[in-house]
């Protein structure tokens, strides 16, 4: 029997590399789209992973022209793959549509805030589309 320790540190780092979500800033920017009040981005982007896996596509929002860090992409409020027909749009300042075709969605939050300024007035509502 092989030894348990060399099993268990097998496990993990297996578990590690099929993470959902992008843990590192390799990754390609699909589309960017600014708010009606101009404060906000909502990005769209598609992992760069290697072969074994599907491709993932992840939304994020940040603050007008910011760049993505890493802390961004591991608080996405969007993770999927299999995705096809991604489309991101604005329906007022404070609600965003993540339309779609089809995908398999692993993460998904319907909020987003910025901290710690008033979440009455700072909160974007975020909802799914699925395209016919």
């Amino acid at each position: 029997m092989k030894n348990p320790a060399i099993l268990c540190l097998s496990l993990m780092i297996c578990l590690t590399a099929c993470s959902s979500g992008v843990s590192n800033l390799n990754f390609t920017e699909l589309k960017r789209v600014t708010s009606p009040y101009g404060t906000l981005d909502a990005v769209l982007i598609e992992a760069d992973e290697d072969a074994t896996v599907a491709t993932a596509n992840q939304v994020c929002l940040v603050l007008h022209g910011q760049k993505l860090t890493s802390d961004q992409l591991s608080e996405a409020n969007l993770v999927a793959d299999h995705g096809q027909q991604f489309d991101l749009k604005w329906r007022g300042n404070r609600l965003l549509s993540i339309l779609y075709h089809k995908a398999r969605i692993f993460q998904f939050s319907n909020f987003w805030q910025i901290e710690p300024l008033n979440p009455e007035t700072e909160t974007v509502e975020l909802r799914l589309e699925v395209l016919d």
